[in-house]
């Protein structure tokens, strides 16, 4: 015992808070991994996502398809629609040593290690403020395992920045206080490649850190001139621009696919921008006070809430977080109090997220890290603070959302808001055994008061981690299957529904695509992803712009995942190929597939679909085109050219205006009549490569050849060698093509790429300069110390 004593005192503190992280986050992690032989799963995004999204990046990266990716939905930019799912990321990087198929065993010990991470990196800028290394333990662990942590465990891509972000914080007061040059560059680096969302988030963050920490105190001291405020600033200005700058290589790109996408244009109106309904008061109040549940199974107020409305401390609560902001006025107080209003403020609560229509709460982590700061700095010294005062008021709110979702009738329709009595009151009760737990130790611990609270805390941290896991695994996805109820574990189940049959299927089938058929009106799980299959469906909210485009036009709408389209949509978008967990009597079957759990999927082949590239001798516009009804608009797109009324000009020119009169109506009882036509000029050959395709069309007259890949600027098109113009057709594509045989070849020219290597080289060299000028100006200024010593 005294070896292992003396050996946790050499560690430097960040090292110590790893290993205890890391033992947590085993003991929560390690016994699902030893139940499900290796593999690790939850239900909804975990599952539908995250397997599927990660075992592509990985194949992806390594066969070097890194901008047009003909596996994502109708084909989308890699870098820019998985830059949001940490493509950037160090955690990442480290799961390429391993092959793609043994991804969903990494997956479980990858938690574990950014649980660990995010517990070491947050000690390394709490040891800053408190001198008792255990506490610091403590405090890294109700950080690394807050609720927000334990309630987001199933957004796998959210727990790369939470690990990373105390580097921010950190980098900061090395260059403010210390004058330790370029930390805080480095740190931007970090998380501006890991996630640009968050990172964006916590700029505004350090924005706000930086003010009340310093400019504040400076003014109200007139420590310094006016000009001499400036000075700091700016060092951490050229900084944050060095950081961003040498992360350009993905910035850029993610840059361009955000402002291409027209949600970025969707803000929270203006009546919600200072209220918040008593429901959201509620809910903003449980997630301080009890520990974290499935985000789909929430046991009171609401039935379900993926706003990752959770902030609670292991063991601790807000007690001693709130004693901290009641008895201060320091920084650290102030900045509490600044955190606090903006919680309660919709419209403040929201720039963290681009002033987005939906409250997400994805920045309190950033606010957790306070929270436990301001726990530990109590527990150092808690006669000091008014513990028994904030005792009273953290008892005083848990009885009023008591009293108010389970005693007093809610409304005219629902008596109670109590939707899951056993988590509900589970909650309620770990929220007060640990603040009573943490306040007994205070009280009357004495010599290891503090290595009791940090097992303690411990303990409550895997152990509210572990009820988070079980919860999601115990739930049932968005969809008619249970995957608790096949024959093998849990999470082997669910593997092999996402990658054995995909797994069998032929990746070469372009100029066609696949389309799987979940039986339940949309796509849930990304089937095609777990094995780079093209098709036209997919279940992931960063895809192109112009897909989306294109699902709005059709009057289907797509808002993260594909819905089921009307007749003639899979025949327009080029799914011959039909997998299916329904059986398709309209469809000619080939065959029947059976992976391990017993699961069957049929597979079937729609020989009516067309291939990618046809051609139309007609042209409607598209304010004709919005007035047909909804149904009817894919058979609209197959049956003629659907241009922007601004292109009219330009088409009219080759074809033709359709009109009833001349060509008839739209019904469905001509879609074989229409396919027929379009088959007759359609793709006679098709190859792709890495970012471009080639197509051979025979035309009998001057045309439009239309294909069903996303419209993109970046697009260049040649036919028979000569530069022809591309056109948005409702999101996707068309270009003019001649009489006779025509090869019709698509470059994708990213620009964005180029600017951004540009951007990082120019970055990385100013961050070099900016260096070795520092550093020359800190060796002379030593120089001169010491002769002005000898002098």
């Amino acid at each position: 015992m005294k070896k292992i004593t003396e050996a946790f005192a050499k560690l430097r503190v960040w090292q110590l808070a790893f290993l205890v992280n890391l033992l947590a986050a085993m003991l929560a992690v390690v016994p699902f991994l030893i139940r499900d032989h290796g593999y690790f799963a939850m239900s909804h995004d975990f599952t539908a996502q995250e397997i599927a999204f990660n075992i592509f990046m990985n194949d992806t990266i390594k066969s070097g398809n890194l901008l047009w990716n003909w596996g994502l939905d109708l084909g989308s930019n890699f870098l820019e629609t998985f830059s949001f799912y940490n493509v950037g990321s160090v955690f990442l990087w480290f799961t390429l040593l391993f092959p793609a198929k043994v991804i969903p065993r990494v997956m479980g010990w990858m938690v574990i290690l950014k649980f660990a991470v995010a517990g070491a990196c947050a000690a390394a800028f709490l040891e800053r403020h408190v001198k008792e290394r255990w506490l610091v333990v403590m405090a890294s662990l109700l950080y690394a395992f807050s609720g927000f942590q334990c309630s987001s465990v199933v957004f796998y891509h959210f727990q790369d920045p939470v690990a990373l972000f105390p580097l921010m914080l950190l980098g900061l007061e090395c260059l403010i206080e210390d004058n330790k040059k370029g930390r805080l560059a480095l740190a931007c680096v970090l998380n501006a490649f890991c996630n640009y969302i968050f990172f964006v988030g916590e700029v505004i963050f350090l924005v706000i850190y930086y003010i009340a920490k310093y400019l504040v105190p400076d003014i109200r001291e007139r420590r310094r001139g006016v000009r001499n405020y400036l000075a700091p600033i700016g060092s951490c200005f050229l900084e944050g621009a060095i950081g961003f700058f040498s992360a350009g290589i993905l910035m850029i790109s993610s840059i361009h696919g955000t402002l291409a996408n027209s949600r970025v244009n969707e803000h929270l109106p203006g009546e919600a921008w200072l209220g918040m309904s008593t429901s959201e008061w509620l809910r903003l109040l449980k997630g301080f006070l009890v520990p974290a549940e499935p985000m789909n199974q929430i046991a009171s107020v609401v039935q379900a809430d993926w706003m990752t409305n959770a902030a609670y401390l292991p063991l601790v609560g807000i007690v001693f977080a709130l004693a901290y902001a009641m008895r201060k006025k320091d920084w650290l107080g102030r900045i509490l109090k600044i955190c606090a209003v903006i919680a309660v403020v919709p419209v403040l609560n929201n720039m963290f997220m681009f002033f987005g229509v939906e409250t997400y709460r994805r920045w309190y982590y950033m606010f957790i890290l306070l929270l436990a700061l301001a726990t530990a700095k109590v527990l150092e010294q808690p006669e000091e603070y008014p513990v028994p005062a904030a005792t009273g008021i953290w008892a005083g709110a848990l009885l009023l959302f008591y009293v108010l979702t389970n005693v007093v009738k809610w409304s005219g329709n629902e008596e109670h808001v109590v939707y899951r009595t056993e988590w509900y009151y589970r909650g309620i009760l770990i929220a007060i055994a640990g603040v009573l737990i943490a306040l007994f130790i205070v009280r009357f611990g004495k010599k290891y008061r503090t290595q009791a609270l940090t097992a303690m805390t411990m303990l409550f941290s895997a152990g509210t981690l572990l009820l988070a896991i079980r919860g999601y695994q115990v739930t049932t996805d968005n969809s008619n299957l249970d995957f608790k109820t096949y024959p093998n574990s849990y999470a082997e189940n669910v593997v092999n529904y996402m990658t054995e049959i995909p797994g069998e299927l032929d990746r070469d089938v372009l100029p066609y695509r696949y389309y799987f058929d979940e039986g339940i009106g949309h796509t849930y799980y990304n089937l095609a992803m777990t094995a780079s299959l093209p098709s036209i469906n997919s279940f992931i909210s960063t895809i192109h712009p112009s897909v989306m485009e294109f699902y709005d036009a059709v009057g289907i709408g797509r808002g993260t995942w594909t819905n089921a389209g009307g007749d003639g949509l899979q025949e327009l978008l080029s799914a011959r190929y039909i997998v299916s967990d329904i059986e398709q009597p309209d469809a000619a079957y080939i065959s029947t597939f059976t992976n391990d759990n017993g699961q069957e999927m049929y597979y079937y082949e729609n020989e009516r679909a067309l291939p990618i590239g046809f051609a139309y001798d007609t042209y409607m516009t598209k304010s004709q085109f919005e007035q047909i009804d909804p149904q009817l608009r894919a058979l609209t797109m197959l049956t003629t050219l659907v241009v922007d009324d601004a292109d009219e000009e330009q088409v009219s020119s080759c074809l033709k205006k359709y009109t009833y009169e001349e060509y008839g109506g739209i019904t469905m009882d001509r879609l074989e009549e229409v396919l027929g036509a379009r088959r007759k000029e359609s793709s006679e050959s098709f190859t792709q490569g890495k970012n471009y395709f080639i197509s051979e069309i025979h035309a009998s007259g001057d045309r439009y050849a239309f294909f069903s890949v996303p419209y993109d600027e970046c697009w260049r098109a040649t036919v028979n060698g000569e530069s022809r113009e591309v056109i948005n057709i409702n999101g996707l594509m068309a270009v003019r093509i001649d009489a006779g045989d025509n090869t019709i070849r698509f470059d994708y020219v990213y620009t964005p790429l180029k600017q951004g290597i540009a951007c990082s080289i120019a970055g990385v060299l100013l961050f070099a300069g900016y260096m070795i000028y520092f550093n020359k100006k800190k060796k002379r200024a030593v120089r001169q110390a010491a002769q002005s010593y000898e002098e």
